[in-house]
Formats: structure tokens, sequence, C-alpha cells
């Protein structure tokens, strides 16, 4: 079993780590903007919410970055970085792990041995939020073999990765088609454009 390298994920993801922590504060501000709007709101609508605010940052970050290909596959969507390193965003708690609807992909995801879709490389953006549940403490590069954590590092206290903050979007009308790869037959496409809607827990 080939388990996922810090330091090759690292030197992977170093270009990227201020746009991925501003990806993630971006979506959390986005949401505190809306929070009293939506009172009483559940932590599952709050997820919800972020994970597309999340999705939205990312689509109009990387959408003119080489570096990155978008993964859309089972209502959700995944990031490949360099054809190398593939990762997805997340919600954790104090420990970095995610939560997942046990789908057989969720699983999978989190099996180091399982090259999910040709690419074995795979890691998680993931916000833990503090325990009053209104700040975000860390954002976290977390790498897990199943329900265990192998290794996570802080983005923000990661050298090179001072957080520049992106435009908060404003409501616009329906964005165009970006450059997405759909899957088939567990093999990457590239060059198909397309959006689908995005789906996920956060």
């Amino acid at each position: 079993m080939s388990l996922p390298q810090e330091s090759h994920v690292q030197s992977v993801l170093q270009p990227l780590h201020s746009t991925l922590a501003s990806i993630v504060s971006g979506a959390w501000a986005k949401w505190r903007s809306t929070e009293l709007e939506l009172q009483p709101a559940s932590s599952r609508t709050r997820a919800c919410i972020v994970w597309d605010a999340m999705m939205q940052r990312a689509f109009d970050a990387f959408e003119n970055d080489p570096r990155v290909d978008v993964v859309s596959r089972s209502q959700t969507h995944y990031f490949l970085i360099d054809d190398s390193v593939v990762l997805r965003f997340k919600k954790g708690n104090v420990s970095g792990l995610s939560r997942n609807y046990p789908t057989q992909e969720a699983l999978k995801f989190h099996e180091p041995e399982n090259d999910l879709f040709g690419y074995p490389t795979k890691v998680e953006v993931v916000y833990v939020l503090d325990h009053t549940e209104t700040e975000i403490s860390q954002i976290l590069i977390v790498a897990r073999n199943a329900n265990q954590v192998i290794w996570s590092y802080d983005l923000v206290e990661t050298p090179a990765a001072n957080v520049v903050d992106l435009p908060v979007e404003q409501p616009a009308p329906q964005v165009a088609s970006r450059r997405i790869v759909r899957l088939k037959d567990e093999k990457t496409r590239k060059g198909e454009d397309g959006r689908e809607k995005s789906g996920g827990d956060g």
C-alpha cells in the first residue's frame, strides 16, 4: 500500500496554498454575511452553503489555471493538480476528519491503495471550526487512511501560505461553462466543457 507522501503533496500544492486558503475563508465569510437571514439554520444547512460557496470560488480561482482540472462525478467535484494530486474541500472535526455519507466512492477516496480514477494521491482541504462554531480555527491539508489521519498540515501556518483574499462574489447571471473533466469507466477524460449542478455535504 502506497501512502500519500507529505513532502510530495506540499511541493505540488505550495504554489496554490494561499489560493486554497482564500477559497475556504472567503466561502465562510459569505456564510457569515447571510447567516442572520437563515436563522435558525442547522449545521447541515450551514455546511452545504459553505460547500457551495467553496465550489463557486474554486471554479473562479482555477478557471484559467492550466495546472488544475475539475473532475465532476457523483454530484461532487474534485480538483486534479498537475496530474498528480487529487483534492476536495470538506468540513472536518477537531482531528481533521471529514464526515461523509459512506458511499462506495467516499470510501474509496480514503483508501490509499485505491487509485480513484487513476490518481493515487488523494487529500482533502479541510476547514475546522472553533468551539463556538462562529469562526474557522484551522484550514488543513489532510491525508487519510480510512478513518485515521496519516498526516496533516496547516495551510495558513505553512510558509508561502499567507492568505490573500479573493473577491467575494456578488449575485450574477449564470456563469459561462468551465473546463470540467467528466469520468467514464474509471478513466479521466479531459477537454469536455460544461458544468454540473454542485452538491455536497461540506
